[in-house]
């Protein structure tokens, strides 16, 4: 299953896109998203961050939520309001632990040469919180619901 657009508003305000939980299909997300910013003007540099974080989001909502089930819905939603974009990607799967959101990354504890001082959980989350200006999680009825926000 490739990327499915479920909805996308005739003005261009909003897109939204869906892919079943497997790896393959994570850039879908973002190839939806980068037709839909074209018309934004968005900067490189602004772009390759949300590459980056989008799939550090669904990826863990594959491997964490889902567990590596395949075949399970994720979805982004993202628009374009005045001077910011808010994304949020969805999942049905289990939800994540309240305090890992919270949960900081020490950067210059992280040692190239010395693998213990590597984190095995928690890079993602930390990458996405270091290059996105807001980041916020909700459970809602069954759906885990990871909002992030870019001004421009």
């Amino acid at each position: 299953m490739s990327v499915k657009l479920l909805e996308e508003i005739v003005d261009s305000s909003a897109i939204v896109a869906e892919i079943g939980s497997e790896y393959c299909y994570v850039k879908e997300l973002f190839i939806a998203l980068n037709d839909y910013l074209a018309v934004h003007c968005f900067l490189p540099e602004q772009l390759a961050k949300l590459e980056l974080c989008i799939a550090e989001v669904a990826n863990n909502s594959i491997r964490h939520a889902y567990q590596l089930q395949s075949g399970q819905p994720i979805w982004l939603a993202a628009k374009v309001e005045q001077h910011r974009l808010n994304i949020q990607v969805i999942d049905r799967g289990m939800s994540l632990p309240w305090w890992r959101l919270s949960q900081q990354l020490d950067w210059e504890q992280v040692q190239v040469e010395n693998p213990d001082s590597w984190a095995v959980d928690g890079r993602g989350l930390q990458i996405v919180r270091d290059l996105m200006d807001e980041v916020s999680y909700d459970s809602i009825e069954g759906n885990n619901i990871f909002t992030m926000t870019m001004r421009r």
